[in-house]
């Protein structure tokens, strides 16, 4: 075996100097793409803590929010509540109000001589039954019960002839509506200030 000498050394020495560059540049590339990528992580760990914290205060801040939001829903829901009775008892307490006053034109409309045996009210509905001594007082009670506010569409039912060992009496009966006076809305609808 022999061995081969090269006579020329500058192939040599351009050899070992491309080596060295190749070296350097690999070395270069390394360095830079371990650079890089340490670089991309750090921004990718702080891009996360950034959107961790971001998020973390956002829960925090809808956790803040949702106390007032979730206790304005439940004030909103006793308004509501609240609302609701108020309509009710303005509707009883006008419907209490109508009654006397239907109580206070029957006594204001009855004429001499005109006698009441029986008064029912059922909701918005009444019935007069009675006895008078004269067909003349029917119909004046019956136009001055006409002409309140509290009454409406009143209908004179019947006018009959009354037989008794005293004399003879009209017995007459009618029936009507009672004009109530609440303008209270309706459940449910918006009572927004």
């Amino acid at each position: 075996m022999t061995r081969r000498f090269n006579l020329l050394p500058h192939r040599e020495l351009k050899r070992q100097w491309s080596l060295r560059v190749l070296g350097r540049q690999v070395f270069l590339a390394t360095v830079t793409g371990a650079v890089l990528a340490l670089l991309g992580s750090l921004a990718i760990d702080h891009s996360s803590a950034y959107l961790s914290a971001y998020n973390q205060v956002l829960n925090t801040a809808l956790v803040e929010r949702a106390l007032p939001y979730s206790r304005a829903q439940k004030l909103l829901a006793e308004r509501a509540a609240l609302i609701e009775k108020k309509a009710i008892l303005e509707r009883v307490d006008a419907r209490r109000t109508t009654s006397v006053l239907i109580m206070n034109d029957v006594i204001r409309a009855r004429p001499e001589g005109l006698f009441l045996t029986r008064f029912e009210e059922n909701g918005d509905q009444f019935r007069l039954e009675g006895q008078a001594d004269t067909a003349a007082s029917i119909a004046r009670f019956f136009e001055q019960m006409n002409e309140t506010s509290n009454v409406k569409g009143l209908v004179l039912e019947e006018v009959q002839l009354l037989t008794l060992s005293s004399g003879t009496l009209y017995g007459f009966s009618m029936h009507g509506k009672v004009h109530l006076f609440d303008a209270a809305p309706a459940a449910g609808a918006d009572l927004r200030p």
